[in-house]
């Protein structure tokens, strides 16, 4: 999936496409904020069952396991940028920067987009 949003253009850093979708949820309350559709050192994609205000901070987690280390527990602070209906009616696409995440979930995410995803 391709974002229909003209901001795509504008991003400085380049996005990585994952394979899995991975689930994101709330930290404050565990509920589910929607499932990673790309990810880059920067901010994150989310596709989600409802539209989200720009200018909304969130604080997220998402957890996922690799066959060498484990289960990773990523936590970071972001906010939406941008949101928009999917290719799918049924769902929207929601942009967000990283607002506060420290240097070694940057390091896992790296490793999560070279286990699971795919630069594109």
């Amino acid at each position: 999936m391709i974002p229909q949003q003209n901001t795509a253009e504008k991003r400085s850093k380049r996005r990585w496409h994952l394979i899995l979708y991975l689930r994101v949820y709330q930290r404050t309350d565990d509920a589910l904020l929607g499932h990673v559709v790309d990810i880059s050192e920067t901010g994150v994609r989310l596709i989600r069952d409802e539209p989200l205000e720009p200018g909304t901070t969130l604080e997220m987690r998402m957890s996922w396991r690799d066959e060498d280390e484990g289960v990773h527990d990523l936590r970071f602070d972001a906010e939406c940028m941008w949101s928009g209906p999917d290719v799918n009616p049924d769902f929207h696409d929601v942009g967000f920067r990283f607002t506060q995440v420290d240097p070694l979930a940057v390091e896992s995410i790296r490793r999560l987009v070279v286990e699971l995803g795919f630069r594109g």
